[in-house]
């Protein structure tokens, strides 16, 4: 069974869980390291508020993560929240544990009273499963010779308290 708790709860994880995101993304960040990532983490060591880490377990094992936070490493700084890290193992993909760190992110950027939410991704791959929640592309860019996609909720979560 899949459960889903706060870093907060389980900080033995961080270790795994900046190795993980580093190898994601390490490559687009320049000058990141797996510390950095892991000092970053113990940032979003809360219950509440942002930044802000959820984990999806299998018992004790690590099998997915979302975070949250009020600025992406990228330069849109007018643009706040951002979900970042929405991660799965590969062995645990297409069973919906995706979709509800997703909904948990979505959740608890509206118990915190923001209209919108912003992603940033480095794969157009993901852009139709973003899409299919109820997403759309804002921006594309290229940074230090990536190509990014911004997007933004358009889901109907934020209807009540669009500005």
């Amino acid at each position: 069974m899949i459960t889903f708790e706060p870093l907060a709860h389980h900080p033995y994880h961080i270790d795994e869980l900046s190795q993980w995101m580093f190898q994601m993304w390490g490559q687009f960040y320049p000058g990141s390291s797996v510390e950095t990532t892991r000092r970053w983490l113990n940032m979003t060591m809360r219950d509440s508020g942002l930044p802000i880490t959820q984990l999806a377990l299998e018992g004790e094992t690590l099998v997915g993560c979302a975070m949250l936070q009020e600025q992406e490493l990228y330069k849109e700084n007018n643009l706040t929240p951002w979900l970042g890290a929405l991660l799965v193992k590969e062995k645990y993909q297409n069973q919906g544990i995706g979709s509800q760190l997703h909904d948990w992110a979505i959740a608890h950027i509206k118990s915190l009273n923001y209209k919108k939410l912003h992603l940033l991704t480095f794969d157009a791959n993901y852009c139709e499963w973003y899409e299919r929640k109820g997403w759309k592309i804002i921006k594309t860019d290229d940074s230090r010779g990536y190509s990014l996609i911004v997007m933004e909720t358009t889901t109907p979560l934020f209807a009540d308290n669009r500005g």
